[in-house]
């Protein structure tokens, strides 16, 4: 494919897709405020994936409770405050969640241990109903929705 050739079909429909330097071509420069560090800017999605059981829903759940709340993650400082944040889980069922954040039962017992943890109201978990498919464009919407 030449340098200049757009992509087309689906991907091009869905994407823009160009060489990295036709980016940088008249580009001003972009100040947002930063989340993380320099890893994450104010505007950017963030995808967290990975093989089963490494840890991507937990650290996908502290870093948007750290932002939801304004904190930082040590060493990534966070230097936009308090935000809306969109937690968009497409593998774990509610039902897996709410038991993570929920005290455990005693067996002995059968009574709670602790009280739930308290997520900041900026912190919106949202899933796919039923299996949705969910075209790629339907996120913006999600967040416009949601004020994240």
């Amino acid at each position: 494919m030449a340098e200049t050739d757009s992509v087309s079909g689906d991907i091009g429909d869905l994407f823009d897709c160009r060489p990295a330097r036709e980016w940088l071509r008249g580009a001003k420069a972009i100040s947002r405020a930063s989340l993380m560090g320099e890893l994450w800017a104010e505007g950017e999605i963030a995808v967290v994936f990975g093989r089963t059981g490494a840890g991507k829903s937990i650290l996908a759940v502290q870093a948007a409770e750290a932002l939801a709340r304004g904190r930082s993650i040590e060493p990534f400082a966070n230097g936009a405050g308090q935000k809306k944040v969109v937690y968009l889980d497409l593998e774990r069922p509610a039902a897996q969640f709410i038991k993570r954040y929920s005290p455990e039962i005693d067996p002995e017992t059968y009574k709670t241990t602790g009280q739930p943890y308290k997520f900041s109201l900026n912190l919106i978990r949202v899933e796919p109903k039923d299996e949705a498919r969910m075209k790629p464009e339907k996120l913006a919407g999600l967040i416009e929705t949601t004020g994240a």
